[in-house]
C-alpha cells in the first residue's frame, strides 16, 4: 500500500511535468518584447524595423527560427538571418537575450497591425535541461503618413540619403547617321530596396531609335548596412540628320533626416547629326513576262543533251573494255614447310618448354601427309600400340593441364616421335589436312 501511495505522490508531482514556454513565460523565467522603430512620425515608403527580443534566465539550447508572415500593403523582409546576442544583469540572474530584426516597407498611409509573429525555440529550462517549442509574439501597431508637401503625389520615395548619377558614352556633339550613344543612370538610397528605387521611361524620339535595358538591380550589405541600387542603360541610334535635345529629368525625395523635400535634376543633353537623307529611288515598273523559250534557251539545252550522250557512250565503252580484260590468277597459299614444323618441334624440346612442344606437334602432324590415322594422338598412339609414347604424351598433357609437378624427358619424347615418323612415313594419300584433337 506504501509504495502506491510513492507512486502516486511522484505521478502528481509538478516537477516531473514536461515544462512548457508557457509555463517558462508564466514563471517569469522567459520574456518576449516586440516594438517597431521608429515608432512615430512614419513616412510612407520609409523602412520600419520590427524589433524582437527573446529574453531567457538561463541560456538558449538551440538555433531559433522566425515564422513568416504577411502584411497587407507591405514589403516585408528579413535581412539579418542572425541575431544580436547579448547578456544582462537582472537581480541575482544573468539572461540570455537574442534580438532579432526585420525590415518592414508600409507603401500607403494608414494604420497598420503586425500580427504575432510565431517563434521556434529551444531553451534550458529551470525545471528541465531542454525546453523545446513555439510561441507567438505579441501584435504592434504603427502609423504612417505623407508629408504636407507631397500628399497627393506618388512620385517620390523617403530615405536617408539618394544619389544619381549619370554617364554617357560619348561626349560629342555632332553624330553621323548610324552612331550610337549609351547613356547610363545609377540611382543608390539606403535602408530601401532596388525594387522601390524611380525607374527612367525611355521616350521615342523622332528621328532616333531608343533600346532601353532591362535594369539591373542590386541590393548591396556592408556590415549590416543595407543599400539599394538601380542602374538603367538607354541607348541612342542616330537614323536622320537634324538637331536634338534630351530633356532634363527631375526625381523627388524625403529626406528623413532634414524632413524635407527635395529634388535631383538631370540636365538636358544636345547634339546634332549632320548627313544627307537617303535619296528615295523611283519605283521601276517590271516588264512582262516573255512566254516560251529564247533561242539561246535552245542552244543550251541542245548542248546540255549532246554532252550526257557522250559521256553515256564513253562509260559503255570503258565498261566493255573491262569485261574483256582476263582475270588475273588468285595467289595460292604458300606451301607449308614440313621439315620446318619438324624443326621447331624438335627445338622446343630441346628448349624444355612443354606447352611450345605441344603446338609444335600439333602443327607437324596436322601437315605431315605420313600421318595415316585421322583422330586424336593418343588414339593413334593407342592403336599401334605404342605405349612408351603414349605414356610421355600422357604425361606432357598432365604437366600442362593436369597440375602435375613433373614431365617426360622431352629429349627422349622428341626421339621417339623422329623415330615414329621415319618408319611409317609414305607419300601423301590425302589432299586436306588432319586436324587432332586433345581428347578426340
Amino acid at each position: 500500500m506504501s509504495r502506491f501511495l510513492l507512486i502516486v505522490v511522484l505521478a502528481a508531482s509538478p516537477a516531473l511535468h514536461a515544462e512548457t514556454l508557457e509555463d517558462m513565460v508564466a514563471a517569469g523565467h522567459l520574456k518576449l518584447r516586440t516594438w517597431v522603430s521608429p515608432d512615430k512620425d512614419i513616412v510612407t515608403g520609409q523602412q520600419v524595423t520590427l524589433n524582437i527580443e527573446i529574453a531567457v534566465a538561463k541560456w538558449f539550447r538551440g538555433g531559433t527560427r522566425i515564422g513568416r508572415f504577411d502584411m497587407a500593403d507591405t514589403i516585408v523582409l528579413q535581412r539579418d538571418q542572425l541575431a544580436v546576442n547579448s547578456s544582462r544583469r537582472e537581480g541575482r540572474n544573468t539572461w540570455a537575450v537574442q534580438k532579432w530584426s526585420l525590415s518592414l516597407y508600409p507603401q500607403k498611409t494608414g494604420r497598420y497591425e503586425v500580427p504575432p509573429v510565431e517563434l521556434k525555440l529551444k531553451l534550458a529550462g529551470w525545471e528541465t535541461s531542454l525546453v523545446e517549442g513555439k510561441i507567438s509574439t505579441e501584435p504592434v501597431a504603427f502609423e504612417t503618413m505623407d508629408p504636407e508637401p507631397l500628399k497627393g503625389r506618388t512620385d517620390w520615395l523617403a530615405a536617408p540619403s539618394f544619389s544619381i548619377t549619370e554617364a554617357y558614352s560619348r561626349d560629342d556633339e555632332t553624330f553621323k547617321p548610324g552612331d550610337a550613344l549609351q547613356r547610363t543612370v545609377n540611382f543608390e538610397a539606403p535602408d530601401l530596396v532596388s525594387m522601390m528605387l524611380p525607374a527612367m521611361i525611355a521616350d521615342p524620339v523622332e528621328g532616333l531609335a531608343v533600346y532601353a535595358k532591362p535594369p539591373r538591380l542590386e541590393d548591396l550589405n556592408n556590415r549590416g548596412n543595407y543599400t539599394a541600387r538601380r542602374t538603367e542603360t538607354i541607348t541612342y541610334m542616330m537614323e536622320k540628320p537634324g538637331s536634338y535635345t534630351l530633356p532634363e529629368l527631375s526625381f523627388t525625395w524625403w529626406d528623413l533626416r532634414e524632413s524635407a523635400v527635395k529634388t535631383i535634376t538631370l540636365p538636358e543633353r544636345s547634339f546634332t547629326v549632320e548627313g544627307e537623307l537617303p535619296v528615295e529611288e523611283e519605283a521601276v515598273t517590271p516588264e512582262p513576262e516573255k512566254t516560251g523559250w529564247t533561242r539561246e534557251q535552245w542552244l543550251r539545252a541542245i548542248g546540255i543533251l549532246v554532252a550526257a550522250l557522250f559521256l553515256l557512250l564513253l562509260i559503255r565503252g570503258f565498261v566493255r573494255m573491262l569485261a574483256r580484260r582476263p582475270a588475273k590468277p588468285r595467289k595460292q597459299p604458300p606451301a607449308i614447310d614440313i621439315n620446318a614444323l619438324r624443326h621447331d618441334f624438335i627445338q622446343a624440346c630441346h628448349a624444355g618448354d612443354h606447352q611450345q612442344a605441344l603446338s609444335c606437334l600439333y602443327r607437324w602432324l596436322d601437315h605431315d601427309p605420313g600421318n595415316r590415322y585421322k583422330g586424336s594422338i593418343r588414339m593413334l598412339l593407342t592403336s599401334e600400340s605404342d605405349q612408351e609414347l603414349a605414356r610421355d604424351f600422357d604425361a606432357l598433357t598432365q604437366k600442362l593441364y593436369g597440375g602435375a609437378d613433373t614431365g617426360p624427358d622431352l629429349n627422349r619424347f622428341a626421339r621417339r616421335w623422329q623415330e615414329r615418323t621415319a618408319h611409317h612415313h609414305k607419300p601423301p594419300w590425302r589432299q586436306d589436312p588432319v586436324h587432332l584433337t586433345l581428347n578426340g
